[in-house]
This record gives structure tokens, C-alpha cells and sequence, in this order.
């Protein structure tokens, strides 16, 4: 049932309560934000009496300071763009990634894109690991042989021989 009422607001009036001490009571249409309630259960004194104030300042750390709409807003904008890198920077390696041929969407999420990146096949000179091994005779007649490999393959060997002072001719190997 509809309630038929007028609301006053801005107004007071007293009204006696008690004649022979002269108690008045004050009943004011004026609302206290002690009376506002909120939906938690606090009243507007305590949950707005909390903010100490509002500010633009970026860089304060102190609790109880609200910002203004025009620091959201930038916050926002700065939101914004950082997201715009992200994706920028996510399109660039997609391409990459399929330029090595696997296919990858300029948008794919970041597990995707780390998934394509192991899916890439590194082939087999692209990687080496090389090392050399020497044998010395110890003879008056000093001969040392070095066999120079790639991937655990030999790729030759080539023989010093030194004088008798112990001297080798230099020979060089290259890849």
C-alpha cells in the first residue's frame, strides 16, 4: 500500500514534554549524517568522517585521502596506454613467432604465445659445441696430434712435430 505523505526537511519545532520541569523536546527535520545509514550498516558521519580530504596529488600515503575525478581519470589514461603497449609488444612476438612458422595470433593470451615459442624448431647447425684434444708421444722426437671436433664429430686431425728444443711448427683449424 502506497504511503500518502509529505516530506519536511530544513525545519524545526519544539514541543513540551514535561510542564513542571519545563522539558522541551526538539524535534528538527534536519537530518544528521549520525542518522544516514548505509547499506554496511555504517552511518554517513562515520564513512564519510573518515576522509581526511581529497587531493591530486599521485603520490600520497597517507590512508583516509580521497583522489579527484581528474586523477582517476588520468590513472585511466595511463591504464589505457600501458594496455596498448602490452598488446603492441604481444603482436610484435606473435609475428615473429610466425615468421619462424608457427602461426600465432596478433591477440593470443601469453600462455599461447610461450607454448608457439617452444614449438620452435632450432635445427642442428645452429648449435655447436666444439672442442679440441691433444695426444703428446714424449719422445726425443716430440709429435703432438690435435683433432679438432664439432656436435661429437671429428673434423681431422692435424700433427705438430717439434724440434729439438721443443718447439711445434704452428698449424691453424678453423670452422
Amino acid at each position: 500500500m502506497a504511503v500518502n505523505e509529505q516530506i519536511v526537511t530544513g525545519r524545526k519545532f519544539r514541543k513540551l514534554i514535561d510542564e513542571a520541569t519545563k522539558l522541551w523536546q526538539r524535534i528538527s527535520f534536519w537530518t544528521k549524517s549520525s542518522d544516514v545509514e548505509f547499506n554496511d550498516g555504517e552511518n554517513a558521519e562515520t564513512k564519510l568522517g573518515a576522509i581526511k580530504g581529497i587531493t591530486t596529488d599521485t603520490n600520497v600515503t597517507i590512508p583516509g585521502y580521497a583522489a579527484d575525478m581528474t586523477v582517476v581519470n588520468e590513472l585511466y589514461g595511463n591504464l589505457d596506454e600501458l594496455k596498448k603497449s602490452v598488446a603492441d609488444g604481444k603482436a610484435l612476438i606473435a609475428s615473429a613467432i610466425t615468421r619462424k612458422g608457427i602461426a600465432t595470433a596478433p591477440d593470443a593470451d601469453f600462455k599461447t604465445i610461450a607454448a608457439n615459442i617452444d614449438r620452435i624448431v632450432v635445427s642442428a647447425d645452429t648449435v655447436h659445441s666444439v672442442y679440441a684434444t691433444c695426444t703428446y708421444n714424449g719422445r726425443a722426437t716430440n709429435q703432438m696430434v690435435m683433432t679438432l671436433y664439432k656436435d661429437g664429430q671429428s673434423l681431422g686431425s692435424k700433427n705438430y712435430t717439434s724440434s729439438a728444443y721443443g718447439t711445434y711448427y704452428t698449424n691453424t683449424y678453423s670452422v
